[in-house]
């Protein structure tokens, strides 16, 4: 069972080894940062120390770009969730395995689920069992052919309705499955920045201007720059 427990040895285990386990970390570290860290550099620190009691604690200490690092357990929750979520996984790229994941959004923002499922996409060769309440998981079946999303129901038998076994049915978006989801509506709106266009040459032109405005932010202001530039277009992983 993968808890992120082991973190502080595994990364003390690669920093202090061979050159290409010190190598691992640090494409691990770019990876961090091109997929929930806005390309701010990224670096995970192993530190040895006390706490204010005088006992010897050993802690993983993350740096962000230019601010000072800090004790992990000091992150917001989805982003250790996602550095727990992808560390084993990244590490043994070179090997196939199973995982079996169970709802990993939580504490996810809804975004932030999506760079997840394209971290594993993109970057392993694994295969990734989850469960899960999110309806923003089903928009993957519809991106990537690598993605199969099946129900399971629970149903009584007909032989003996005091036994139940669970049936497994394969579903790609439909209605019940979302209903079942306790989707709604409401679960799909936008706030503060939706811009609703009429066809594929609005969302060209607007897409074009989004571009030109953030080009012009980054050389006038960097520190609006960061802040708008989510609204442009979504990274392209390589």
């Amino acid at each position: 069972m993968i808890t992120g427990e082991c973190l502080y040895q595994e990364l003390k285990v690669h920093l202090l080894g061979e050159p290409e386990q010190r190598e691992l970390i640090k494409v691990y570290e770019e990876k961090l940062s091109q997929y929930f860290f806005d390309n701010e550099p990224v670096t995970l620190i192993p530190k040895f120390g006390k706490d204010e009691y005088g006992n010897e604690i050993d802690v993983v200490h993350i740096k962000i770009g230019n601010d000072a690092q800090f004790p992990i357990y000091n992150l917001g929750d989805g982003l250790q969730q996602a550095i727990i979520l992808t560390y084993e996984a990244f590490i043994r790229k070179d090997e196939t395995h199973a995982f079996f994941i169970e709802e990993p959004e939580l504490h996810m923002h809804a975004g932030m689920v999506r760079q997840l499922m394209n971290f594993y996409l993109n970057e392993t060769n694994h295969y990734y069992f989850f469960t899960t309440h999110s309806n923003h998981l089903l928009d993957m079946a519809d991106e990537s052919d690598q993605v199969m999303i099946q129900k399971f129901v629970k149903q009584a038998k007909s032989d003996n309705p005091k036994e139940f076994e669970f049936k497994i049915y394969r579903c790609d978006r439909d209605r019940d499955l979302l209903a079942s989801l306790g989707v709604r509506p409401s679960s799909v709106y936008l706030a503060n920045c939706t811009i609703w266009v009429e066809g594929i040459t609005d969302r060209l032109y607007i897409t074009k201007y989004m571009e030109k405005y953030l080009a012009e932010l980054e050389n006038s202001n960097e520190k609006l720059y960061k802040q708008y530039r989510r609204f442009g277009n979504p990274p392209i992983n390589n």
